[in-house]
């Protein structure tokens, strides 16, 4: 998918292609950076403007996003690492804990922490 976000310090709309795991109504998205040991830009921008819209097949979402923790994250990087086995690399590669966001409709939820 696309995901679009503001760029925390120019403001501007930023564009990035991400792979997403659909979880119920939500999408969760992964902060790997191909196991860099620094956030991915979209991650830090999302810290500062949780709001997101995203493209899949054509259709143009709004989305806010919060941090999976880290109770969600063991039930959720299981399906994520079947789906693309390079995650557990990327984990392997850096010393940072790779977080995961889930995007959802549901304004409730609070931002990224």
């Amino acid at each position: 998918m696309m995901l679009i976000t503001r760029g925390r310090k120019t403001g501007r709309e930023r564009t990035t292609p991400v792979l997403y795991l659909q979880y119920g109504a939500d999408l969760i998205v992964v902060g790997s950076f191909g196991g860099n040991d620094v956030h991915p830009a979209w991650y830090l921008n999302l810290e500062q403007r949780p709001e997101a819209e995203v493209i899949i097949n054509g259709e143009r979402r709004r989305l806010l996003a919060h941090k999976v923790s880290p109770e969600e994250k063991e039930i959720i990087w299981p399906q994520l690492i079947t789906m693309y086995p390079n995650f557990a690399v990327y984990q392997q590669r850096t010393r940072r804990e790779i977080p995961l966001l889930r995007l959802s409709d549901q304004r409730d939820r609070g931002p990224v922490s």
